[in-house]
């Protein structure tokens, strides 16, 4: 998921680039970039779903009631970190730039003073 955030983060900056308003570039990049982090995000948990469900419901043997709980931490964190990367990272990303252009402003005005 960090590359996922790294890449997107990239994308936007590339759309940015080229000249977009930030909040386009932000919904542009986004648009783009959700088919690949959902399909990355959706097959390892599927993957990990056999191993996860027997220890949910109760009949776990073997190798399931050893690794279920490791596969359900990977899912459930896996999960979130889709979502935060969907949805806060180009929120943040947005306060970012807020708060880099805020910077710039102060000292701009502290190199005239």
């Amino acid at each position: 998921m960090v590359n996922n955030g790294i890449v997107l983060i990239d994308h936007i900056n590339r759309y940015r680039k080229q000249g977009l308003y930030r909040r386009d570039a932000i919904l542009r990049g986004g648009q783009d970039r959700l088919r690949p982090i959902l399909m990355t995000a959706t097959t390892t948990i599927l993957g990990l779903t056999p191993l996860v469900i027997p220890m949910i419901y109760g009949n776990a043997e073997g190798n399931a009631r050893r690794w279920g709980p490791i596969g359900l931490v990977i899912i459930s964190g896996l999960s979130i970190s889709t979502i935060l990367t969907l949805v806060i990272l180009p929120t943040i990303y947005s306060l970012m730039d807020d708060m880099s252009g805020y910077a710039k402003r102060v000292v701009a005005v502290a190199k005239r003073a």
